[in-house]
């Protein structure tokens, strides 16, 4: 089984792969839990697959709860995937909608989510409303349906399933919230999140990232990833000395509680990024899931053009004057001409070139 196609990130996968890495049961599990480019039938023949070939281990979740064996624990979330799904169209004394996703134009202020803002009283109806949408919308790439009800135990808590599927509704995602005690069709969903793995990658601090599927999907700096151990942080440039003291010294600490305890929400990438009315932030990406990092795949503009001096300073290859003064370059549109002139006279056409302020006008002619 090709356990690498079930990362999403097209520069861990490959790295990943090029390395030969060889997968535990629970991080093969875990990889084909968070996939988004697979289909639930694909996950669930997966993880059959993972029962049947890959050795049996114990598992633990977030506080040091014992799961026990990962095949059963597979075996009882096939289970409740499959019955989620069974029941989700079922619904009495509930209401349904949907929405249906578009890929991004204008990251990030838009996350490609329609929402439909009608209601309908049993499933087959709202799936025909969609249907004949998608007749008209070429564009749809995925649909979510909503069922939302009252729980019968609590009357003030209401309860929702999430039915995710592609275009074709082929089912990617199903789940239910809102049961106000252990819900045991969810508890091994909730088990998978509350899980925390390190695996390599090929980023180094300095590299220019996103997370492309998150709703911040804007570029960053990277400084570090949560993964990092001490000597890796050192290793990638961070001093364990001075502002960073804290934070290096302590990180086998750190990855070692995140092994215990961790969950999902601790596999984080933080660096900088432009924020509007603020300027450089140094906590960017925090929301960002280190196994979704792509490298940054278009061309700065605006402000964001900042961000190249920030990242070639961070990598060794400019020093501190070449930093500051791109970045006033940068930021200073209307003297953005003059000031560049006078940093002809002191740095190299490559070393402008590299922070991202040598005029396109003049790299052109000069190229002709």
């Amino acid at each position: 089984m090709d356990l690498f196609r079930f990362i999403d990130s097209k520069d861990i996968r490959e790295h990943l792969r090029q390395m030969g890495y060889s997968f535990t049961a629970p991080e093969a599990a875990f990889l084909v839990w968070q996939c988004r480019s697979t289909t639930l039938k694909e996950k669930i023949a997966a993880w059959r697959e993972i029962i049947e070939t890959m050795p049996d281990c114990s598992l633990t979740r977030r506080k040091e709860e014992p799961i026990g064996s990962c095949h059963d624990f597979l075996r009882r979330h096939i289970t409740s995937q499959e019955t989620l799904l069974k029941e989700f169209p079922n619904g009495k004394n509930c209401v349904y909608r949907y929405e249906t996703h578009e890929p991004r134009r204008n990251w990030p202020q838009d996350d490609g989510w329609r929402g439909g803002g009608e209601y309908f009283n049993g499933f087959d109806s709202c799936l025909s409303h969609c249907l004949r949408q998608l007749d008209e919308d070429t564009e749809t790439d995925n649909i979510r349906f909503y069922r939302r009800e009252w729980c019968v135990a609590d009357e003030k808590a209401a309860v929702q399933w999430i039915l995710e599927t592609d275009r074709e509704q082929n089912p990617v995602r199903v789940d239910r919230c809102g049961i106000p005690d252990s819900d045991e069709l969810t508890d091994t969903d909730c088990a998978f999140s509350n899980m925390w793995f390190a695996f390599p990658t090929p980023f180094r601090r300095g590299d220019l990232v996103w997370d492309p599927f998150c709703g911040e999907a804007a570029p960053f700096v990277l400084n570090y990833l949560n993964v990092w151990d001490t000597q890796e942080m050192i290793r990638q440039g961070l001093s364990p000395e001075g502002v960073y003291a804290g934070l290096v010294c302590n990180a086998d600490k750190r990855v070692q509680a995140y092994r215990r305890t961790g969950c999902v929400m601790d596999m984080c990438a933080y660096g900088y990024g432009w924020r509007d009315g603020f300027g450089i932030w140094n906590k960017f990406g925090g929301w960002a899931n280190y196994l979704d990092l792509e490298y940054y795949p278009f061309e700065l503009k605006g402000k964001e053009r900042v961000l190249r001096p920030v990242s070639e300073y961070l990598k060794g290859n400019c020093d501190l004057e070449l930093l500051l003064n791109s970045y006033t370059a940068l930021l200073l549109e209307s003297r953005h001409g003059e000031l560049v002139k006078a940093y002809q006279k002191e740095y190299t056409k490559d070393a402008l070139q590299m922070v991202n302020i040598w005029p396109k006008q003049e790299n052109q002619d000069e190229t002709t």
